[in-house]
């Protein structure tokens, strides 16, 4: 997916597909974290799982939900360009997945359930932030953009002069947010291969874009600013 279909389109029946797409996997991880569902996934594979700590559940399915809620958001309001339905299929199964995933490790089935307290609180801050940066920024963008006047321009404001990709960083935080809420620490691989998709993939591929778009105005506001974390990369 490193290569989307960036041209522009207003047609909703495949920004519901992506969306309905993911709602399974949100589903089936409030009924494993809040409806007695790990008990029945635990009963799977011969093992008696329960939600070990309750308030770590809860935050873990808030994060999801709040997570889904924001999809919705960029689909129906802030998303112009046109989805490919392989890409509708391929990020519908990682997602649900994830969701899936991080569900039952949040129940504690692998970490043991150490006690809830200061990581947890730091994840919720991770989380927020991460969301809040991620979907901010684009709001930010769209309602500059709104502007005639700003028509066919780069836009380098706000929390875009913190990175050229400042959104993709929300992501890395907020999935950070989601391993720790795990305690399962070997879990970081997961921001860290988000975090080596955008590095390696995502952002290459769309800096080519922006420059063929922008031209030298994308080309200089990149030149002084970081990619992807801010003040450092």
């Amino acid at each position: 997916l490193g290569q989307l279909d960036r041209s522009h389109s207003n047609e909703k029946s495949r920004k519901a597909l992506f969306a309905l797409g993911q709602l399974v996997g949100v589903v089936v991880s409030i009924w494993i974290l809040q409806l007695g569902g790990i008990t029945t996934v635990g009963n799977w594979f011969g093992k008696d799982w329960i939600v070990l700590i309750p308030a770590r559940a809860n935050l873990m399915t808030g994060a999801i939900v709040l997570y889904w809620c924001r999809i919705l958001i960029t689909m129906f309001y802030l998303l112009s360009r046109n989805l490919a339905v392989d890409e509708i299929i391929m990020v519908s199964i990682m997602m649900n997945l994830t969701y899936i995933g991080f569900a039952i490790l949040a129940c504690g089935v692998t970490s043991g359930a150490p006690t809830f307290g200061v990581i947890d609180y730091i994840a919720v801050v991770l989380i927020l932030s991460g969301s809040f940066l991620n979907t901010y920024s684009e709001l930010q963008r769209k309602w500059w953009k709104a502007d005639p006047q700003n028509k066919g321009k780069c836009y380098t404001g706000g929390l875009w002069t913190l990175a050229t990709h400042i959104n993709y960083f929300g992501d890395v935080v907020l999935f950070s947010g989601w391993t720790m809420l795990t305690a399962t620490w070997w879990m970081f691989w997961y921001p860290l291969m988000i975090a080596c998709g955008f590095i390696f993939t995502h952002i290459p591929h769309l800096d080519k874009y922006l420059e063929e778009r922008y031209g030298e105005e994308f080309k200089e506001y990149s030149s002084k600013t970081k990619k992807l974390i801010p003040f450092i990369y």
